[in-house]
């Protein structure tokens, strides 16, 4: 790898990191905006609306957090940049996620994540639905990774 394509990368990590400082301010306006319109009540969410809800936000915010440390350390070292490059740019890798489902995919699961940990506060039959949908749709995910990382 060239000087060119570590560069490149490292314009790459920094724009990940602003998308996902945004996400993770995103997120925490969301909490407040829950708080301070009092939805979210324990008292009336069935305790698996209120553990799928707690999982998914936290969760989120955990890896948010986690990935931004991850890309941040990555830029001080410029061989684990290289390394994770390497890692990023390997062609099997890249075509068995775009043959199981790709960037659309990964879209589609953050918005079935927030539809999921949204309707939890709202409406048990809606968080239900959601719920079967979020789990089915992460199913086919990883099923057609595993037959797409054995055919390729």
């Amino acid at each position: 790898m060239n000087r060119g394509e570590t560069r490149d990368y490292s314009d790459i990590l920094k724009t990940r990191i602003v998308l996902y400082g945004i996400l993770l301010l995103l997120m925490i306006v969301y909490n407040v905006a829950v708080g301070e319109l009092g939805l979210g009540d324990s008292r009336y969410m069935s305790q698996l609306a209120d553990t799928v809800s707690r999982l998914i936000y936290f969760g989120g915010l955990t890896y948010v957090i986690v990935k931004i440390v991850f890309w941040k350390k990555l830029l001080k070292d410029e061989r684990r940049m290289q390394a994770e490059l390497s890692w990023e740019s390997d062609e099997r890798r890249r075509l068995v996620h775009l043959k199981s489902g790709g960037i659309v995919f990964d879209l589609l699961l953050f918005v079935l994540l927030f539809m999921t940990c949204t309707t939890a506060l709202y409406s048990e039959e809606a968080f239900r639905a959601c719920l079967l949908i979020l789990l089915a749709a992460v199913s086919l995910k990883a099923v057609s990774r595993i037959v797409y990382n054995k055919a390729c």
